[in-house]
């Protein structure tokens, strides 16, 4: 099971995966799909506290996805784009921007941030967060400057940040 995030709730010693194919729940060592969870409504004593646990973590998915579709529909862009390694500034600039956002706006790690963007090394992500977007705001002219404010400005409206 390849893991790309967890979130850990010692007070009811709980730790939710998240995963190519879904989340799943490991509570005291037994692991379970969401799936699984939700169907078995009495088996943990600890039930509404999970419930409430994997509620919590919703709003990262959520961001995730929302930022994901508003950069990929602003540009025009679609997920084999994303895999594309460039150098060109009109392939190049919109990753960088999904990169920045997804740092911004999602709890989400440089490392899993970058194996979400195509595979890049976390120093990429680190790059694009800490480098190149806000020099696009400060430094570039004034295209990428406005197109970087109009996307976050979706991406608030959509998340009610």
């Amino acid at each position: 099971m390849k893991i790309t995030k967890q979130y850990l709730f010692p007070e009811i010693d709980t730790i939710i995966y998240f995963t190519p194919n879904g989340r799943y729940i490991n509570f005291q060592g037994i692991i379970i799909s969401e799936e699984q969870f939700n169907n078995n409504v009495t088996v943990f004593e600890y039930h509404d506290e999970i419930k409430k646990a994997l509620k919590d973590t919703d709003k990262y998915i959520d961001r995730k996805d929302i930022i994901m579709d508003i950069i990929f529909d602003y540009f025009s862009y679609n997920e084999e784009n994303i895999e594309i390694r460039s150098r060109k500034r009109d392939i190049l600039f919109p990753q960088q921007c999904l990169m920045y956002f997804l740092n911004k706006y999602t709890n989400m790690t440089y490392s899993s941030i970058g194996a979400f963007v195509g595979g890049r090394d976390h120093a990429t992500v680190i790059h694009a967060c800490r480098n190149a977007i806000p020099s696009y705001l400060t430094f570039a002219d004034n295209r990428y400057r406005n197109q970087i404010k109009e996307i976050e400005a979706r991406i608030l409206k959509q998340i009610k940040y």
